[in-house]
């Protein structure tokens, strides 16, 4: 049922979306995902603005989530071979990446941060989920993911994404209901 899911994607793609347009705009998509290069940008940016830091370290622990649930748990469980590798005529427009396909790393990353953009408003909310949209369908789009690799790296960075928003939150709480009543002494000279 997933292989011809997958299968229809690629040939959809093929008919009605392939050209050499998007050709180059996908290669140059795909680029902001890899190694989380535009989320780790974005992260630093909101650890560097006092009002930002706090969605900053949640997205810290969202990516931390997301690199060790995907790329060192769930791609070694379920070792499935890249599409250009089971359909050896798949034409591939960007290096071969190495490592197994599910889920997308470029996917759960992206949904990741994006998910914990939003708490930073709409407007952050509508940025994140597009840019983290189109590096998805990149790989998609590139051959190097099945659709459903792609679906299953959404679902991971969402749940990652959501699970550092709630983790963070109640480590908070804690943190200050346990320094809320005590001052700092100040030193004496």
């Amino acid at each position: 049922m997933f292989l011809s899911l997958d299968l229809a994607a690629f040939d959809f793609i093929g008919k009605h979306l392939s050209s050499p347009f998007m050709d180059a705009v996908m290669t140059q998509v795909t680029v902001l995902g890899n190694g989380g290069l535009v989320w780790l940008v974005l992260t630093a940016v909101l650890l560097s603005g006092r009002e930002t830091r706090r969605n900053g370290l949640v997205c810290v622990l969202a990516l931390f989530l997301v690199a060790v649930l995907g790329d060192l748990f769930l791609k070694n469980v379920f070792m499935r071979e890249r599409p250009f590798i089971q359909m050896p005529g798949l034409e591939l427009l960007i290096a071969s990446p190495s490592g197994y396909s599910f889920p997308s790393g470029h996917a759960a990353s992206s949904f990741a941060a994006a998910t914990v953009l939003a708490l930073n408003g709409r407007r952050f909310a509508v940025i994140g989920f597009s840019l983290a949209f189109l590096i998805a369908f990149s790989r998609v789009y590139l051959s190097v993911h099945f659709l459903t690799d792609v679906l299953g790296g959404i679902f991971l960075g969402i749940a990652c994404g959501t699970a550092a928003i709630f983790l963070f939150e109640k480590v908070s709480k804690v943190y200050t209901a346990k320094f809320a009543g005590s001052k700092m002494p100040k030193n004496q000279v």
